[in-house]
């Protein structure tokens, strides 16, 4: 598949059904989503699909929003582990 470049990526994300893969996963789990992402729709439905991980709406922008602003993510994050560091 790399003959398609660096736009693989982008290919891989909207080809790649991660529901199966999620029902595994046994670590605590934040989901950040920005509403107006592309990809928001998937982050809804893993919100669904696993009702236990936490899931918060980091902007109502797009994904970039949390590029655009690092430390606000950082701090979303870190609040997030902090009681898992006990």
């Amino acid at each position: 598949m790399y003959f398609m470049g660096v736009d693989i990526g982008h290919w891989a994300v909207y080809h790649y059904d991660m529901r199966p893969d999620a029902k595994a996963i046994r670590a605590p789990t934040l989901i950040l989503t920005d509403a107006h992402d592309g990809i928001h729709y998937m982050d809804d439905r893993l919100a669904r699909l696993r009702s236990d991980f936490r899931y918060e709406v980091f902007s109502n922008y797009t994904g970039i929003q949390m590029i655009n602003e690092p430390a606000r993510w950082a701090r979303m994050v870190g609040d997030y582990i902090a009681p898992f560091e006990k």
